[in-house]
């Protein structure tokens, strides 16, 4: 996958990793396994991200309707450190440079 980057920080264009979605079973949910997805997600993409090129981590944040759990969600990934594209803010991106210092 390219990324287009309007941030003038970014490559214009630079090879980005694109994560699709992140479930767990609802019967689970509060018990921090989305975050322990995700951080595995983020580790296997740091171990061959160098090797192949990758700069950034793209992720859409679901609109599931309810603009409650939506901010939520964003916030979750926030917290890892995703930033919104200005133009589409559910679309969101780390930086894989970041990933190390993230996750140690």
């Amino acid at each position: 996958m390219m990324y287009t980057s309007p941030n003038r920080s970014l490559p214009q264009e630079a090879p980005a990793a694109y994560i699709s979605m992140i479930g767990r079973d609802q019967r689970y949910g509060g018990g921090g396994y989305g975050g322990d997805l995700l951080v595995d997600c983020l580790k296997r993409i740091d171990s061959i991200g160098y090797q192949i090129g990758i700069t950034v981590v793209l992720l859409d944040v679901p609109d599931c309707g309810d603009d409650e759990k939506t901010k939520r969600l964003a916030a979750l990934y926030a917290g890892y450190g995703f930033q919104p594209l200005p133009s589409m803010p559910l679309h969101i991106l780390l930086r894989v440079a970041t990933i190390r210092s993230l996750i140690g």
